[in-house]
Parts: C-alpha cells; sequence; structure tokens
C-alpha cells in the first residue's frame, strides 16, 4: 500500500482514498487498502484531572510533560493510603455501552495502578503494573485492553449500563507502593476519555484531545472559495434521525463557510455563505441516514459557476446556486471538523469512512463520475474493524 503524504494534513493512497492508519496496532483488514472509521461522539469526562473530584488526599498535579499523541501528563500521587484515586461522576443512559480510557506513562512510581468504571451493578477494575504491563486484575466482564505505545500504555474498560442507571462514575488511581527504597507512589496519566461507544477512540497526532476532529489549515480552507472544492465520505448513523436532534455530518462554519447539518425540529440542508450570509437547501433525501447503513455523501462547489451541488448514494440531491460565492471572514482561522460542528458540538452520532477531501476540477467531477464512483465504492459493506482511527 503506497502512501502519499498530501498538504492537508492528512495521508491518502494512490486512489485518493484516505488512510490514517498511523498507530502500530492500526492496520487494514485483508483485501482493504485503506478503512477509516471515525466516530462523531463525545469525550464525556475533562482531560485536565485537575478538574476531577478526590477520594482521600490524593494529589494531582500537572508533570509538565506530554504524552506520544501531544496530550499534557499529570502526576497521581498517592500520599498515604493504599487505594487512592480521583473520580468523574457521568451522566450516561441505560442499556447503552460505554468505553472508559486512559494513557499511563512507563513509569515505577507505584507497582499498581487502575482504571475502573462502574456499570450499576459491579465496579469494572484493570488493575496493571505501569512499568511492566504486568495484569492483576481484570474487569469481571471481560471486556478490556491495555495496548502497548512503547513508551506509555493505552488502558480502556467497556462497560453496560444497567437499566435505570442515569450517572456513574469513571476512576483513575495508583496504589500506595513502589520498587525498592523509592519514594514515589504515583502513576502519570492522560488523555481520559469516556464515550459512548464499545471501543475507545484513538487521537490522530492530537487533533482529537476533545473528541473532535479538525482537518485542513485556514489557508487552504479560504482558498476553497476561489479553486472550489470536494468533500466526500461514507456515513453510517448509530440510530434513526430524531426530529429534536441536532448534528452536523461534517462543517465549517463561522460567520462564513459551508456545512451539511440539523438543527432541532428541521430538517437535514446545506448551509453554505454567499457573500456574507447564509444560503440555505434543504436535501430532498430526508431518510438515507434511517436504515442505519453506510451511504456516500458528496459536496462539490464549483467556484468559476458559484454552484454548489450534494449527492446521495452518486445521485444528485440538491443544487445552490451563488450570487456572490463561497464567503470566508478574513479575521477567522478556519477548520473543517468531521463529524461535529465546527470548532465543538452537535455530534453526529455515528461513524464516518473513506473521508476525502480535494480542489474541485469541473472536468473530473460531473455527474457521471460521481455515480460512477459510488458504483465502484459500494461495495463499501464489509463491517470496520474498530478501532481504526
Amino acid at each position: 500500500m503506497a502512501l502519499v503524504k498530501t498538504n492537508y494534513g492528512l495521508i491518502y493512497n494512490e486512489d485518493s482514498s484516505l488512510c490514517v492508519t498511523v498507530r502500530d496496532d492500526d492496520k487494514p483488514f485483508e483485501g482493504v487498502k485503506s478503512f477509516a472509521v471515525e466516530e462523531g461522539t463525545e469525550n464525556l469526562v475533562p482531560k485536565d484531572f485537575t478538574l476531577w473530584s478526590l477520594n482521600s488526599t490524593p494529589q494531582v498535579t500537572l508533570n509538565d510533560t506530554i504524552n506520544p499523541i501531544g496530550i499534557e501528563e499529570y502526576k497521581l500521587e498517592n500520599s498515604a493510603h493504599s487505594w487512592q484515586y480521583i473520580y468523574y461522576q457521568v451522566s450516561v443512559i441505560e442499556n447503552q455501552q460505554y468505553t472508559f480510557s486512559c494513557y499511563f506513562r512507563k513509569d515505577a512510581g507505584t507497582t499498581r495502578a487502575w482504571i475502573e468504571a462502574n456499570d450499576g451493578s459491579v465496579n469494572q477494575t484493570l488493575v496493571f503494573d505501569p512499568s511492566t504491563g504486568t495484569i492483576s486484575k481484570t474487569p469481571a466482564n471481560g471486556m478490556y485492553t491495555l495496548t502497548d505505545l512503547g513508551t506509555h500504555w493505552r488502558a480502556s474498560i467497556t462497560i453496560t449500563i444497567a437499566s435505570s442507571v442515569t450517572s456513574t462514575k469513571v476512576r483513575v488511581g495508583a496504589f500506595y507502593e513502589r520498587y525498592g527504597d523509592g519514594t514515589g507512589k504515583y502513576a502519570i496519566i492522560s488523555a481520559p476519555q469516556f464515550e459512548k461507544k464499545p471501543f475507545a477512540t484513538s487521537f490522530v497526532d492530537g487533533a482529537r484531545n476533545d473528541g473532535k476532529l479538525l482537518v485542513l489549515n485556514d489557508t487552504i480552507i479560504k482558498n476553497f472559495s476561489q479553486t472550489g472544492f470536494v468533500v466526500d465520505g461514507y456515513f453510517e448513523r448509530n440510530k434513526v434521525v430524531e426530529s429534536s436532534e441536532s448534528f452536523r455530518l461534517f462543517s465549517c462554519t463561522e460567520g462564513g463557510g459551508f456545512n451539511i447539518e440539523k438543527y432541532p425540529n428541521d430538517d437535514i440542508r446545506l448551509a453554505i455563505n454567499d457573500g456574507g450570509s447564509y444560503k440555505l437547501v434543504y436535501l430532498n433525501n430526508q431518510s438515507f441516514l434511517n436504515d442505519l447503513d453506510w451511504h456516500f455523501v458528496v459536496l462539490a462547489y464549483d467556484a468559476t459557476s458559484k454552484i454548489a451541488k450534494v449527492y446521495i448514494d452518486g445521485v444528485l440531491d440538491v443544487s445552490a446556486s451563488l450570487s456572490s460565492g463561497l464567503y470566508f471572514k478574513n479575521d477567522i482561522e478556519y477548520k473543517l471538523a468531521i463529524g461535529h460542528e465546527y470548532p465543538s458540538g452537535n455530534w453526529f452520532n455515528g461513524m464516518i469512512a473513506n473521508f476525502h477531501i480535494a480542489p474541485y476540477n469541473p472536468n473530473k467531477w460531473t455527474d457521471a463520475y460521481i455515480q460512477e464512483l459510488y458504483n465502484i465504492k459500494k461495495t463499501f459493506t464489509l463491517p470496520p474493524r474498530m478501532p481504526i482511527v
């Protein structure tokens, strides 16, 4: 598989499909050249451990170090008790799966560190030695991972919330134990995530330190008003769209830009800024996400004709003619948010795959080409091996 690094800050295959298998433990399965899976879900806990609550008398301080994904690390120090921890109270939905994960630096400060999540009836606990990775206790449900990342471990636990439970606690702890005559009884921890899904989402070069995926840079995005652009990818919801919901497939709007959006009690629409004011065009196909299957969505903007088009599964759904052309505010730095609103919120709540971004070429991006592109890619029905991203 030949990879090409582009100035978009993403990695593409020769066929222009997105590949983000950047970690050693992320490998596409056989027969798939590139399989990027991205979740538009929210991290329900803060990455700043000083905002967590203390049990007994542990100390949590910024450690002045950075983990491999660019996130600040914290020192959790056990001052005098064998079972000290910090915790965070989280609202949850009954009978749903959640995954709690955290990074641990390989350090001899303690012989045992641990993470824990309560499913409403049982504390699911993973205890291990952060220096060696030796596991001394596993969750009763057997749903955990401990991934060796070289200088760090990433530990995760998946739980299913019991019926009638609406709140739970997640915990990170360090035992009052050490090697030899050392004085430290601590763990170096970072990047906590608690997410409503059955696996732990990986970070991509630190881009998702708040559960978000933001790509491209301001210069490239603003050039879209001159070059045009194409954004396309496969989208699959994890639940039927409800009228009260608000979400974005992708978003690049703040006083300018574009997105495909849904507001509460409103339909899915294209919003694109035309010379300083938004032009709103509602999709004709409002139910395509409700079969909970993969669908190919394309947004193409021709800067010469000033026409934007949305395609669903290879078929032109709507078009919008702009009077002045695509507009961005000069004093705002833009990025493209995938699976949520720019800069945050309104999560898509589903999976996104084979996301592709390119300048618009009128000789290439014809109706016939987009239909043929969908025909070629519609074999994209294999279940994803998660997590990839």
